[in-house]
């Protein structure tokens, strides 16, 4: 049996924090120049928004002896600015499921308790950025009725990458 907690704790925070480490492995292999290996995976100050759990926050699925997974979603509330419109929406930071417990509906289940906090706040819109080779995650995200809205384009200059 699994539970989601919110995160709040600085000892959650490191089963986080450890999480996110062992799939950082990827990151920092594929995308260097974004990724690095480090002993916090976040800034300090995203690191204390999450424990303050007010508009950032982190959830944790665990059963009785292992963390499953993670989601940190930040609930942005966008005032008006020249042509953009007043909105809001849930913006999913990251999501991580331990490799051993993939394919197993957890990423579904934290996408789904997500969706029912918006339901709760009335909040109608989330969106979310995925690199382009996370094959996994991109069909999780359209499995889940997620569609594509933008590109992002990259070029380094020196590297060509």
């Amino acid at each position: 049996m699994s539970n989601i907690s919110l995160l709040t704790t600085l000892e959650d925070y490191a089963l986080l924090n450890q999480l996110k480490r062992s799939l950082n492995r990827h990151n920092i292999t594929h995308y260097p120049l974004l990724y690095q290996d480090h002993e916090e995976m976040v800034s300090s100050a995203f690191k204390q928004r999450m424990i303050q759990a007010q508009e950032l926050q982190a959830f944790l699925i665990k059963d009785t002896t292992d963390v499953l997974g993670y989601i940190i979603v930040e609930w942005v509330n966008l005032k008006q600015r020249g042509a953009l419109k007043e909105r809001q929406y849930a913006y999913v930071h990251d999501l991580g499921v331990n490799p051993i417990h993939r394919n197993q509906g957890i990423a579904t289940q934290l996408m789904m308790h997500i969706e029912s906090l918006m339901i709760h706040h009335q909040i109608e819109d989330i969106e979310l950025a995925v690199h382009v080779d996370f094959n996994a995650a991109i069909r999780l995200y359209e499995k889940l009725g997620f569609k594509p809205r933008t590109l992002r384009y990259h070029k380094n200059i020196n590297n060509h990458e």
